[in-house]
C-alpha cells in the first residue's frame, strides 16, 4: 500500500481516538434570513411602549430580503425578537458558539445624549453570563463590560461572535477580528434576544438576517494535517512506535 495512505489512515486513527470529544448535548442551529417578519419563524415577539406591553410598537417594512425597523415616532418604544432554550444555548466539549448579524442604523433619536444606541443583540449563557453589544450611528457598546468602540453603522456591516466557553468571545466584523471581550455575570440565563429593546431611545436600522447556535469545531480534521506534516517531516511513513524507516 502506498506509504502516504498508510500514514493518513494511521493518523485519522490517531487524531479520532486522541482528539474527537465525546457528544455532550446536541449542536442545533437557528436562522433568519429575511424571508418573513422573525415571529413567523422560531423567535418569540415583544413589543410594546411607555404605556405597556402591546400598546405601541414599532413601523416594520421587509423589503428584498432586509427588515427595516422604525421607531422615531415613539421614543417610548420596544420591539425585539427573543427565545430561551433553558440549559440549551452553550456549546460542548469540541463544540463552538457563534452568534451572526447583519446591521445598518439609519438614525438614533436618543432622549439623553449620554445614551446613544438602540439596536442591538444579547445572549446569556446556561449559567448566567451574557453579552449585550447596542449600537448607534456610529458607536458600538458592550454594555455589560462597559466598552464602547468608534465604528460607523451608516453601512450595513456583518458582524460574528464566536466562543467555545461562554466566558471570552471573539468579535468579527466584515470578517475581520475585531475585538477579544468576556461575558460577565448577569441575572437571566439561556437567553437570544436582537432588535429594538431600549425604551428612551428611537431609531430606524436594518436587520439582514441574523443567526446563532453550536456548531461542532473543525480541530479533528486540523489535527489530522497537522499529524500528516509532521510524519512527513519526520519520514515516519509505517508509524511504528520507536521505529522510522
Amino acid at each position: 500500500m502506498n506509504r502516504l495512505i498508510v500514514a493518513f489512515l494511521a493518523a485519522v486513527t490517531v487524531a479520532g481516538a486522541l482528539l474527537a470529544p465525546p457528544a455532550v448535548g446536541e449542536p442545533y442551529w437557528i436562522a433568519w434570513e429575511g424571508d418573513t417578519f422573525p415571529e413567523e419563524g422560531e423567535w418569540n415577539r415583544s413589543y410594546g411602549n411607555w404605556d405597556g406591553p402591546g400598546e405601541g410598537q414599532a413601523y416594520r417594512t421587509l423589503h428584498d430580503g432586509v427588515m427595516t425597523i422604525d421607531s422615531l415616532h415613539d421614543q417610548g418604544v420596544y420591539d425585539y425578537y427573543w427565545l430561551e432554550r433553558p440549559g440549551a444555548i452553550d456549546p460542548g466539549p469540541g463544540e463552538t458558539f457563534v452568534m451572526e448579524w447583519s446591521l445598518r442604523v439609519e438614525e438614533v433619536d436618543p432622549a439623553y445624549p449620554s445614551y446613544p444606541y438602540d439596536p442591538g443583540t444579547s445572549v446569556q449563557s446556561n449559567d448566567a453570563y451574557g453579552l449585550s453589544l447596542k449600537f448607534g450611528v456610529d458607536c458600538m457598546f458592550s454594555r455589560f463590560e462597559n466598552v464602547e468602540f468608534e465604528l460607523d453603522m451608516t453601512v450595513s456591516r456583518q458582524f460574528r461572535v464566536v466562543s467555545s466557553n461562554m466566558r471570552t468571545y471573539d468579535l468579527y466584523v466584515d470578517s475581520e477580528h475585531f475585538y477579544t471581550g468576556s461575558f460577565i455575570e448577569v441575572a437571566s440565563d439561556s437567553y437570544v434576544g436582537w432588535g429594538e429593546g431600549v425604551q428612551g431611545v428611537a431609531s430606524r436600522h436594518d436587520w439582514d438576517y441574523y443567526r446563532m447556535g453550536v456548531i461542532p469545531e473543525p480541530a479533528p480534521m486540523i489535527a489530522i494535517l497537522v499529524l500528516l506534516t509532521r510524519c512527513r517531516e519526520r519520514h515516519c511513513w509505517t508509524l511504528h512506535l520507536g521505529e522510522t524507516t
